[in-house]
Order: C-alpha cells, then sequence, then structure tokens
C-alpha cells in the first residue's frame, strides 16, 4: 500500500497520464526485456521496451536533478547499448538465431 502511493507520487512528477499503468508496464517491460535479451528470444522487442524505458528514465533524471554528468552518462550508456542491440539483432549464438 505504501509503497504503491510512493510510487503514483513519483510518477505523477513526471506529468505523464495514466501514471500508476504507465509504471506497471516500465516494470513489466524492465522484466520481460531483461529476460527476452538474456535468452535472446525476440531481442528486438526485448531491446525496444528497455529503450523506451530507458528514454523515460533519461526524462526523469532531467527533470529532477539536472544535468548531472554522472547519472546521464550511466543512462545513456544504458540507452545506446539497447539502441545497438536494436539495430544489429541478436546475433549468432540466441534462440531466434536456432529457431530461424
Amino acid at each position: 500500500m505504501i509503497g504503491k502511493l510512493i510510487l503514483r507520487g513519483m510518477m505523477r512528477s513526471l506529468h505523464l497520464p495514466f501514471p500508476i499503468t504507465l509504471s506497471y508496464a516500465a516494470a513489466y517491460s524492465e522484466i520481460i526485456g531483461s529476460c527476452l535479451l538474456i535468452c535472446g528470444l525476440a531481442t528486438r522487442i526485448g531491446a525496444l521496451a528497455i529503450s523506451c524505458t530507458i528514454s523515460v528514465a533519461i526524462y526523469h533524471a532531467i527533470i529532477t536533478t539536472g544535468f548531472n554528468i554522472f547519472l546521464l552518462e550511466l543512462l545513456g550508456l544504458y540507452l545506446g547499448s539497447s539502441f545497438a542491440i536494436l539495430a544489429i539483432g541478436p546475433g549468432l549464438y540466441s534462440l531466434d538465431e536456432l529457431l530461424a
């Protein structure tokens, strides 16, 4: 209950519509997207989900802390790596390659 209230307050501070729904979507995209990336199954969909979540995290970091170079550098590395996986694809050692 308290965690839900904290989550609602944090998401409302971003001024995004449907804060609870978007917070659950972000949580599920992180969990499911990272599992897809680890397994190498539907890798581009998992990378797209993580890219969307990281872009909202970058927006939140800029709104709350300003241009904190250490935080933005880390988030930029995560975003760049997910874009690279999105552009290049899963590779030879993935379940996508085995199923194709």
